[in-house]
């Protein structure tokens, strides 16, 4: 994956977060938004272990995305 595509998907998960925070706990999105909106990103060897630590941050109560890529999102030629 390159570090544009890689860039584009941390970017859906945080907007699908926000929305979801906004949703569901939107006293915690302000608070969230007016110190700084700290991200959390995560990576797996594999969809097995990916699914695990989405599983545990549902289970800590984080709200959380996982992105499902679809493969349309990368430019030729670029890094």
């Amino acid at each position: 994956m390159s570090k544009g595509k890689l860039a584009a998907q941390c970017s859906h998960a945080a907007v699908e977060c926000a929305l979801k925070a906004k949703r569901i706990r939107p006293n915690e999105l302000s608070s969230w938004l007016e110190n700084g909106a700290r991200k959390i990103v995560v990576a797996a060897p594999n969809l097995d272990a990916l699914k695990r630590l989405f599983g545990e941050c549902q289970a800590e109560g984080l709200v959380s995305y996982m992105v499902r890529d679809a493969g349309h999102t990368e430019i030729p030629r670029v890094p």
